[in-house]
Order: C-alpha cells, then structure tokens, then sequence
C-alpha cells in the first residue's frame, strides 16, 4: 500500500483557494473534505471524473474557457514505460499523464491556441532516504523545486500563427499585448 501523505489535502486546498477565490476560476476537484471517502481516488473513479468533464467541454462555447489548469495532487512514479503516471488508491493502478495531456490538448480542441497548464505535485516513487554511517539522514536539495516549460519534450512554439516568423512563446504574444510587457 501506499504512505498516506497529509500535506497532500494541504496542497490541494491552498492550490483551490489560490484559482477558485483569488483568481476566480472554476475547480473542479475529486477531494471534498467534508467527505473523507473523497481522500481515496480509484482508477475507475478518476476516469469518470475525466470524461464527465471532457464530455462537457466538447458541449460548450469555445469562448467558455479561456485556458485549462490541471493539478494532481499524491503520488506518482516514473518508472514505467509510460514515463509520468498519477498512483490511484486502487492497489497501484496508474493513469500515464501523457494520457491525461492528450485527453484535453489533442482530442478536443477547446484549448487550442489558449494556455493548458498541467502541475503533477506528487512524490515520483515510494522509496525511503538511505541514511549514512554517522546517522545524518540525506535529503532531496531539489524538493519542493517547481520547474515549469512552455511546451512538452521534443515540440516547439512560435510567437506568431505564422511557423517563419520565428520560434518562441505564443504565450510572449498573447500577453504581452494584453499587459505591455
């Protein structure tokens, strides 16, 4: 079985009142804590979750949402052939996130041309720190280090629709039109 991981319902309430009250987005979250069953995610359950919200995407207006945050908060592992995946609580079960990146960048193109932002807070394995001879035990010095790229591996991004005006951050563009930078 998996480590319970308290600071994880931490996380994910700072992060929801961080988008839902003080940028005023919508959130939609599995975890209610009112309802401690909710700490628990299956595999099935966590599919459910995604295609209510993907069926409900492809119904609306485009123009309903402006970009997409996705947050995963508990474990994960790199250490299959699927590279990243999210654990449920279902015996191990994993969802690869690429999967989840596909579900909502490629099979709709609700968020196309508009920010798509996917933030994986989770441990990458479940091994323990090995300690050393004198009984000082080492530390991660990269823990809690948020490391953020515009794109995924192996694509690029141009400042225009137009591929030859140059390589870049679409994001640059649309922002910077709308803030003066």
């Amino acid at each position: 079985t998996l480590d319970y991981l308290p600071g994880v319902k931490i996380d994910l309430m700072m992060l929801k009142v961080l988008f839902e009250e003080i940028y005023g987005y919508k959130v939609y979250c599995t975890y209610d804590p009112n309802q401690p069953e909710t700490e628990s995610l299956t595999l099935k359950q966590f599919n459910i979750f995604l295609m209510e919200h993907y069926n409900n995407l492809i119904k609306v207006d485009k123009n309903v949402y402006d970009s997409l945050i996705f947050v995963w908060c508990g474990h994960g592992n790199t250490k299959t052939e699927e590279g990243d995946t999210l654990i449920t609580s279902d015996d191990d079960k994993y969802k690869p996130f690429k999967k989840i990146q596909e579900l909502f960048a490629h099979d709709t193109d609700m968020f196309l041309n508009k920010p798509k932002i996917f933030i994986k807070n989770t441990c990458r394995g479940n091994e323990q720190l090995q300690q050393t001879e004198n009984e000082q035990q080492w530390y991660n010095s990269e823990s809690d280090t948020f490391i953020i790229f515009s794109t995924t591996p192996g694509k690029l991004i141009f400042d225009s629709m137009d591929p030859n005006q140059g390589k870049g951050s679409i994001g640059r563009t649309n922002y910077s039109n709308n803030y003066n930078l």
